[in-house]
């Protein structure tokens, strides 16, 4: 089972006036990439987030977002600026003084005043916090990773229905090639006796030219490469462990072998078919950049 790198996953929480949400997105990428934009900023708690990620995504381009509130008034702390109301009462004595009015300032009225007071939240304490964000990212990751098997699936129908056409023209070019050396050996005689315009020619040269025409376009070796390759593919696929490298890998060799079929032909339908595996492959090694 093979999982695409792309995919995204979100989930909040709410307890009274603390709230925690995480969204996580995730992108092609060739190897682990965490980007963490924390809702409270902090080392301990961006690390453990990093480590829980790390720990069910191996490769791809993570973004995560997290917002965190803690409004509980345990967590709040009010300070009176002593200072700034002493000035207040001292401005209000002098208008008391100078219009004959009564001052009549009470604690009331001091409460609407202006900076008159600093609002102090206090610092929650990390592991309480990392017991509030924990169970968030875990359970955006989880819908994450749905995502990604889903998208994964669909990744391994259509490699694995590659590879069996791969197969198929595989095939045909063991059937193609298999009778090539008598067909040369056959275009040789033909030509010579055209030629010397006599059919008393040396048979033993005939056959030691098709000897040499056969070994040095045999692609036996080739051939059975490839269906190793090929073999490897879906047991790769049919893993558990992150696929993408071992894949692209694999695509590689996959190439280099078709290559060297198609060097070594001469025939044009085989050159034909070559270049339309090559074109199959290059598909498929498009394709294997989405998977992990």
């Amino acid at each position: 089972m093979i999982k695409s790198m792309t995919g995204f996953g979100k989930a909040s929480f709410r307890d009274g006036e603390k709230s925690v949400s995480c969204e996580i997105k995730c992108v092609n990428h060739r190897f682990l990439d965490l980007n963490c934009k924390m809702g409270r900023p902090n080392a301990y708690i961006e690390d453990k987030t990093k480590k829980l990620i790390s720990g069910k995504l191996a490769r791809g381009k993570v973004d995560l977002y997290m917002t965190y509130f803690n409004g509980q008034s345990d967590n709040i702390r009010i300070r009176p600026r002593f200072e700034v109301i002493a000035s207040y009462i001292e401005a209000f004595e002098e208008i008391s003084s100078m219009f004959d009015i009564d001052n009549d300032v009470r604690v009331s009225t001091v409460s609407r005043l202006p900076n008159a007071f600093d609002t102090e939240i206090q610092p929650d304490d990390d592991e309480a916090v990392w017991r509030d964000y924990e169970p968030v990212i875990t359970e955006a990751l989880d819908k994450l990773e749905i995502m990604r098997i889903a998208e994964g699936k669909k990744l391994e129908e259509d490699l694995l229905e590659k590879v069996a056409y791969l197969e198929g023209r595989l095939a045909e070019v063991e059937e193609i090639v298999a009778g090539a050396p008598d067909r040369y050996m056959q275009k040789l005689s033909d030509k010579i006796k055209a030629l010397l315009e006599d059919r008393n020619i040396d048979e033993s040269r005939i056959l030691t030219e098709a000897a040499i025409f056969a070994d040095k376009t045999a692609i036996d070796e080739e051939i059975v490469r490839l269906k190793s390759h090929f073999s490897q593919f879906r047991s790769i696929l049919d893993g558990d462990e992150p696929a993408g490298r071992k894949l692209d890998l694999l695509v590689q060799e996959m190439n280099r072998e078709t290559n060297t079929i198609g060097s070594k032909t001469n025939e044009l339908k085989v050159t034909s078919i070559v270049l339309d595996m090559k074109s199959t492959i290059e598909k498929i090694r498009e394709q294997i950049q989405n998977v992990e």
